[in-house]
């Protein structure tokens, strides 16, 4: 049996995969589409259910701008965490309301210091690495993945997303990427186009260059999606690229791609669920410009067009966020508490954190 295929190290790998995917600010649907690796089966792996073959594991580190040699160190300071005593102790309380906020209390210092003792332990361990390393193509790192997370509006185009060749695409430096695309058919096929978007939102926390050169990528291939470019993916493109521009804080760059991007959607209008992550990618610019009104605007209507409520639990987070920022605490807690009742929010670890 090859090393491929032979079960990836570690006796708590699952929990090592959590920590890294938040330590990098994902979510497991970004992690899915950065890596190709089904949102089901990382579920799966985190919850310990199943181990990943090696090359899974490589993917879905490289992802993360990891590498393996990052699971060892985590599962040594994971073991030493269990090793604590987290006992929560509340003072004496003169009613049970009393004790109940007592206990509350102690619980998120102990979450709080917990995770910063995570995040603060990957910070100095990981800072002098280069994580961004691609890795070096092989015959032998991709594999079959499940088609992309389509909604109930869309028909999936035929057959499996071409990941293997997107990823040997994505690898050719921005200035040779316009030319790979000719003659290329995975070049032209529109959920390439969220792949690299996907990516470049992954990748913006860490690595802000290759962020904005995905994003560029994304709109070179939008461009090429129809002989006059007047594809509506082209309004998505746009809005991962003012996403990325908007990372130095240098607003004006992504206001003027903001802008063609919502004439462009006006014009030729995407799915519902592109368009939602469309107007959620603007809401987030809104915010950090502190244009409240605009940008509980978008989320709304983010939401409305979220049929399925697979993401309103991370757009009411982000309308209790802006809400907050606005000074307006008693409608952030209501839209914190609406959080709590929708699915993802239960599902992901990190929304769970944020709530």
């Amino acid at each position: 049996m090859s090393d491929d295929f032979k079960p990836a190290p570690g006796h708590d790998l699952g929990r090592v995969l959590a920590v890294l995917r938040a330590s990098r600010g994902l979510s497991k649907t970004d992690l899915a589409n950065a890596s190709g690796v089904p949102s089901s089966n990382i579920s799966q792996y985190e919850l310990g259910n199943q181990i990943p073959e090696l090359k899974t594991l490589r993917r879905l580190l490289a992802a993360m701008n990891y590498t393996l040699a990052a699971i060892e160190p985590t599962e040594r300071f994971l073991a030493q965490l269990d090793g604590l005593d987290h006992t929560v102790v509340a003072g004496p309380g003169n009613s049970p309301s009393e004790r109940i906020d007592a206990v509350a209390a102690d619980a998120a210092k102990a979450v709080f210091q917990w995770t910063r003792s995570c995040l603060a332990f990957l910070s100095g361990t990981w800072a002098g690495m280069n994580p961004t390393a691609e890795p070096a193509p092989t015959e032998e790192t991709e594999e079959p993945i499940a088609p992309l997370d389509l909604g109930a509006d869309e028909s999936p185009p035929p057959g499996k997303p071409p990941i293997e060749a997107w990823t040997r695409l994505a690898r050719k430096p921005l200035a040779a990427f316009s030319k790979a695309l000719d003659g290329e058919p995975s070049g032209t096929d529109p959920r390439f186009v969220e792949w690299l978007g996907a990516r470049s939102v992954a990748r913006s926390g860490s690595t802000p260059d290759r962020a904005r050169e995905d994003a560029e990528r994304a709109l070179a291939v939008a461009e090429q999606l129809t002989p006059k470019g007047q594809h509506p993916y082209i309004a998505l493109a746009l809005a991962f690229l003012g996403n990325a521009v908007r990372l130095p804080a240098d607003f004006a760059p992504a206001d003027e791609l903001f802008s063609r991007s919502e004439i462009l959607a006006a014009e030729r209008p995407l799915p519902p669920r592109l368009e939602a992550r469309r107007l959620d990618l603007l809401a987030t610019l809104r915010r950090e410009q502190r244009r409240f009104d605009e940008a509980l605007d978008r989320l709304d209507r983010a939401l409305s067009l979220d049929r399925e409520r697979r993401t309103a639990g991370r757009l009411r987070l982000k309308k209790a966020k802006v809400f907050e920022e606005r000074g307006d605490l008693e409608t952030a807690i209501i839209e914190l508490r609406g959080a709590a009742g929708e699915s993802d929010a239960m599902r992901e670890p990190r929304l769970l954190l944020c709530l």
